[in-house]
């Protein structure tokens, strides 16, 4: 199936499945360089995952088909395609508009103090000696051996190695690839981002980081810099860093969006029969498997909120794992809604045409006023807050990168909140349906 076969903005959604990468229509450009058919052959020839992953199905069994890391756009379109028979949200993307400079980029980070920080390590790394070599495609194939050896090293530090160059031989040739790489005086390498440069947006993909050094050259740092403006000389209007690094990306006021795995069983499963009860026990009440979910709440202390499992599920059932709330969305540009501090602290207000979202801090108390855009069953499509403190107002529409799809029903909710805490009096959650 393919994203530009899902796209229209009617209910009458076509999807189609196709048994190889060969068969996938070529005939329109994908949406992101991640639907593009160089994409799907890469992870046909890739054998550093897969050896991993085939071990995993003969462990457990295949019992579903499992798609990975949807953000909310997708996944509405996904269910329209073919309604999941379960959903989980576990990790969290992060992007942020970049604007015309670093300078831009910089003006939107929560505290001046980062920003001045975020300067000075390119500074230093600039001092040291290092310079920046840009590699579009296969450019990267002779640095290769070196940046995927930093990669792998880079991976560790959090999991298993991830990398290999069986795995960014093919990546050289997906649309965008583009490597950014931080090279020292004598023209060794120091680190690097590898990720892809395609339609409005910058996405960084691996990193790479020789550990020896990297200290005194603040080498991670001075690379963000350099993406940040490589992102803006290119005309990008979106820096997307993917998943993990939390406390980073909020450091550096990136936006968290959720990703959806959505579950098809390929069979049917249903739960397990019970067995019989004693006498004395009947006429007590049936202990049922539950998943609480936690509140939409944004990762403010660089941890996303997780689901809380109280007891092991027996089975893939969406009545277990989905608890939708039935709710009348209201007509767009319905009116201000405020925090319940009210008539101080924080108001909102959606805008239909354009997609402008706008949140008002209404008194300078230290604290920002935050808005949260959700898609209808309440998971975090992008939030943003006033960085003033000073009763003015900060906006995000389709024209500055924040889309949001025709005919759909997204929620909001305004709050009030410091860098570093979770939000404190935030209204109830409104919801409009995004009819024009």
């Amino acid at each position: 199936m393919t994203l530009m076969t899902l796209r229209p903005n009617t209910r009458a959604v076509k999807s189609s499945w196709h048994s190889s990468v060969a068969a996938l229509p070529a005939e329109r450009r994908p949406a992101t360089p991640f639907h593009s058919r160089e994409w799907a052959a890469v992870w046909q020839s890739v054998h550093t995952e897969q050896v991993r992953g085939r071990a995993l199905v003969r462990e457990l069994g295949t019992e579903a088909l499992v798609i990975a890391n949807i953000p909310p756009a997708e996944r509405t379109l996904w269910r329209e395609a073919r309604t999941p028979d379960t959903e989980v949200v576990l990790p969290w993307a992060h992007r942020a508009r970049v604007g015309a400079s670093v300078d831009e980029f910089i003006a939107n980070f929560p505290s001046e103090q980062t920003g001045r920080d975020f300067r000075e390590q390119h500074r230093q790394g600039t001092d040291a000696g290092l310079t920046l070599k840009i590699t579009s495609g296969t450019e990267l194939l002779p640095h290769l051996p070196q940046f995927t050896d930093q990669a792998r090293s880079t991976s560790e530090l959090h999991g298993p190695a991830l990398y290999g160059t069986d795995m960014f031989t093919p990546l050289t040739r997906v649309p965008g690839a583009v490597a950014l790489l931080a090279e020292r005086s004598d023209g060794s390498l120091a680190g690097g981002l590898f990720g892809f440069r395609y339609g409005s947006a910058l996405y960084l993909w691996a990193t790479a980081v020789d550990r020896s050094g990297k200290d005194a050259l603040h080498t991670y740092d001075w690379l963000m810099y350099e993406s940040v403006k490589y992102a803006a000389a290119t005309g990008a209007h979106v820096l997307d860093t993917g998943r993990g690094n939390y406390a980073y990306a909020a450091r550096l006021g990136m936006l968290p969006v959720a990703l959806t795995s959505a579950v098809y069983l390929t069979r049917a499963n249903p739960p397990p029969r019970q067995p019989p009860r004693c006498p004395a026990h009947r006429t007590q009440p049936a202990r049922a498997a539950r998943l609480e979910q936690s509140p939409i709440t944004p990762p403010t202390n660089g941890v996303p909120p997780m689901p809380r499992l109280k007891h092991i599920l027996p089975t893939l059932a969406v009545s277990a794992l989905l608890a939708l709330t039935a709710t009348t969305p209201a007509s767009a540009d319905g009116g201000w809604w405020h925090s319940r501090d009210n008539p101080t602290g924080a108001k909102a207000y959606f805008k239909e045409h354009g997609d402008k979202v706008t949140v008002c801090d209404t008194d300078t108390d230290g604290y920002k006023a935050l808005v949260q855009v959700m898609t209808f069953n309440e998971s975090l499509a992008y939030q943003f807050h006033d960085n003033r403190d000073n009763s003015k107002c900060t906006s995000r529409s389709a024209r500055s990168g924040y889309d949001l799809f025709e005919n759909q029903t997204y929620k909001f909710r305004v709050c009030i909140v410091k860098i570093g805490t979770r939000p404190l009096h935030c209204s109830s959650i409104k919801s409009v349906l995004n009819d024009h």
